[in-house]
């Protein structure tokens, strides 16, 4: 079988993310919620929308305790055995070309959020910059 590989998962600065990014899908006890948008102001979510399943969506970030809705975590997919999300996190936020984004709890990564949640969030096919270097474009790594 192949190896699981991955990005080990980074604890963000919680107060860093700003703008608004669009998720393909998340999933939450089995349902598939597809088209999420999350804006950012200074690492918290201000407001999230999806296509699918939009009222579990604002359910769970409602009924959760904490830093709940603040960036908690950053991965990029790197398993090519992994070519399609099935909505098994484990291997979902490890689909190559994707990254996922996590809000909530990230303490066990060495973050400071504190809360009952943690919730990735997947995007397929995305561009990725760091200090002005493309290291992911539409899905294909750079580096």
């Amino acid at each position: 079988g192949a190896a699981a590989i991955a990005t080990p998962p980074i604890a963000p600065i919680e107060t860093s993310a700003n703008g608004k990014a669009i998720f393909e899908l998340a999933f939450y006890r089995g349902n598939r919620i597809s088209d999420i948008e999350a804006n950012y102001e200074d690492g918290k979510v201000i407001g999230f929308k999806a296509a699918q399943n939009e009222k579990l969506l604002k359910d769970v970030i409602a009924n959760s305790q904490g830093a709940k809705d603040r960036i908690g975590e950053f991965g990029i997919g790197l398993n090519p055995a992994v070519t399609k999300a099935i909505g098994y996190t484990i291997t979902d936020e490890k689909l190559i070309g994707s990254i996922h984004i996590a809000v909530g709890e990230n303490r066990m990564m060495g973050g400071k959020n504190e809360a009952t949640l943690h919730w990735d969030m997947v995007m397929l096919s995305p561009s990725i910059e760091v200090d002005g270097k493309t290291i992911m474009d539409n899905g294909k790594l750079r580096f």
